[in-house]
């Protein structure tokens, strides 16, 4: 009769253990209306995505660490590099309330269809979130050339295609 009461007991420890490790695994956030604020990006993003990560893990303080610059040509990846020279030192303070700060400037951001979507100092900006841990957060951003044409990689894969992939580190 022990050994059943002690092979139950070890049975419910374990369920409520893997109960525990369930409930604490944060679930991807919903994706958001885009609104007003960043309804510009509906034709930029890939629509049919969902938000893969909780947008809970971007509200720290980080400081980028390292660039790869990818190339692909005709949908297959051809080159990789360290671009991490190429960029100055970038830091952004994602809050909880759905405002960043960027050195001085302050904005407003919003995750949807697994892009951060940020608008501050004038401008728009958007990411695909490619890894969220609760100390690295990385952020892929395609290139696009200036006076032409130009079609997003997520549309037509065809031709050649440049992504800058930035890691962020948290500070907090």
């Amino acid at each position: 009769m022990k050994r059943i009461f002690n092979i139950c007991a070890i049975f419910l420890i374990a369920a409520s253990c893997e109960n525990t490790l369930i409930d604490n695994d944060l679930q991807p956030t919903s994706d958001a209306e885009l609104g007003d604020n960043f309804k510009v990006f509906e034709s930029w993003i890939d629509m049919s995505q969902t938000n893969r990560f909780n947008e809970s893990l971007f509200c720290k303080d980080w400081n980028l660490s390292r660039v790869t610059y990818e190339t692909y040509v005709d949908g297959i990846l051809t080159e990789t590099q360290d671009a991490t020279d190429w960029w100055s030192k970038m830091e952004y303070s994602i809050k909880e309330d759905h405002t960043l700060q960027s050195g001085s400037s302050k904005g407003v951001w919003l995750y949807s269809h697994n892009f951060i979507m940020m608008k501050f100092n004038g401008g728009y900006y958007y990411y695909e979130v490619v890894e969220s841990k609760p100390d690295k957060l990385c952020l892929k951003s395609e290139e696009f050339p200036i006076g032409i044409t130009f079609t997003p990689y997520y549309t037509d894969k065809s031709g050649e295609h440049n992504f800058n992939i930035f890691e962020y580190v948290t500070t907090n």
